[in-house]
C-alpha cells in the first residue's frame, strides 16, 4: 500500500520548516495530527524519515531522498490543481468573425460585455474562411451574406450603408463634398472582392458610364482604412458600421450623402443541431441589444 497525497504533503511541509509545530500551524491542524501522519508514513515505508534530537528535527538519509523526489512533484500537482480550479471559475467562449468587423465594430463595444460578464474569457478568431464549429470548438460566428448557410441558424444583426469615405485633409484639399466631377477624377480605392461597387455607386448618383480612376485595390478593409487615416490621397467605398469612430473623431469624412446598400447583411450564426451554452446565450443576448 502506497502513502496518500495528504501524508506526502505533511512530510514536505515538515521537511521545509524543520518543525512539527510550525508545520501544524501552516497546515491549520494540530501538532498531534502532524506527528500521526509522519508516523504513519514511516510505518508504511518501513524507514525512518526524521532524526529527533534535543528538540531539533533533521532529515535522515531516507528522508532527504524522499524529499528530493516528491517536493517538486507536489508543487507541480498543486499548481495544476490551482489552475484547474481557476479555469473552472472562468467561462470560455470562442467566436469567429471578420477582422474588420471585430476591430471596427465589435471591439469598441466589448467593454460593456466585459463589465456585465467579467467571468467570461472571450476568444475571438478572425478569419474570412468558413469554419467547422464543432471541430474548431467555436460556438458563435458573425458572418456576412444572404443569411442562408446549410446546417446553421442565422439571426440578422445589421445591414449597413456604403458611403464614399476620404481622409479629412484630402477631402478638404480638393473640396470633394457632394461634387461628382471631383470625385470621378479622384483616385478611387476599391475592394478587390467587390470591384464593381464604384460603378454601382455612380449609377445610383445619376452618373453612369463615368471613366473612373480605380487606382488601388485592397483585399483587407482594415488596410484600406489605415491608408485613408494615414493620409494616402484617395476615396474608398466603406460601410458606415466600420467608420463610425473615425467619422466621429474627424480623421475620416463621408464626402457624399448618397450611399449604396450591400448585397447581404451581417448575421449571428451557430449550428442548428447544437444548443447554445449559457455563456453563448448571454453573448447572443448582449449582442442583440447593442446592434
Amino acid at each position: 500500500m502506497r502513502p496518500g497525497l495528504s501524508a506526502i504533503k505533511v512530510f514536505v511541509v515538515v521537511s521545509s520548516v524543520g518543525s512539527f509545530t510550525q508545520a501544524a500551524q501552516l497546515l491549520n491542524v494540530t501538532q498531534g495530527a502532524v506527528s500521526q501522519q509522519i508516523a504513519k508514513l514511516e510505518g508504511m515505508l518501513g524507514v525512518k524519515l526524521f532524526n529527533r534530537k534535543a528538540k531539533r528535527l533533521s532529515l535522515t538519509h531516507h528522508g532527504r531522498r524522499l524529499y528530493r523526489g516528491v517536493s517538486d512533484g507536489l508543487e507541480r500537482i498543486e499548481a495544476e490543481l490551482d489552475a484547474l480550479v481557476e479555469h473552472k471559475s472562468e467561462e470560455v467562449l470562442s467566436i469567429s468573425t471578420f477582422g474588420s468587423f471585430a476591430a471596427q465594430w465589435l471591439m469598441p463595444r466589448l467593454a460593456s460585455f466585459d463589465s456585465r460578464f467579467p467571468q467570461v474569457r472571450l476568444h475571438v478568431d478572425t478569419t474570412l474562411r468558413l469554419i467547422d464549429f464543432v471541430e474548431e470548438g467555436i460556438e458563435l460566428g458573425i458572418r456576412f451574406g444572404s443569411g442562408e448557410w446549410p446546417g446553421l441558424r442565422a439571426e440578422h444583426l445589421l445591414t449597413h450603408r456604403i458611403y464614399p469615405i476620404a481622409g479629412a485633409a484630402y477631402a478638404n484639399k480638393i473640396k470633394l463634398r457632394n461634387d461628382v466631377t471631383e470625385l470621378a477624377q479622384s483616385p478611387l480605392f476599391f475592394d478587390m472582392e467587390t470591384p464593381t461597387e464604384w460603378a454601382r455607386w455612380f449609377k445610383k448618383v445619376g452618373s453612369p458610364g463615368q471613366e473612373l480612376k480605380l487606382t488601388k485595390g485592397y483585399s483587407d478593409t482594415l488596410v484600406m482604412l489605415s491608408a485613408l487615416r494615414n493620409g494616402l490621397e484617395g476615396v474608398a467605398l466603406i460601410g458606415d458600421h466600420l467608420t463610425q469612430n473615425e467619422i466621429r473623431d474627424g480623421s475620416l469624412v463621408s464626402v457624399f450623402d448618397t450611399y449604396i446598400e450591400p448585397e447581404g447583411a451581417y448575421y449571428l450564426v451557430y449550428p442548428q443541431h447544437l444548443p447554445l451554452s449559457s455563456t453563448a446565450g448571454a453573448f447572443r443576448e448582449w449582442l442583440m441589444q447593442v446592434v
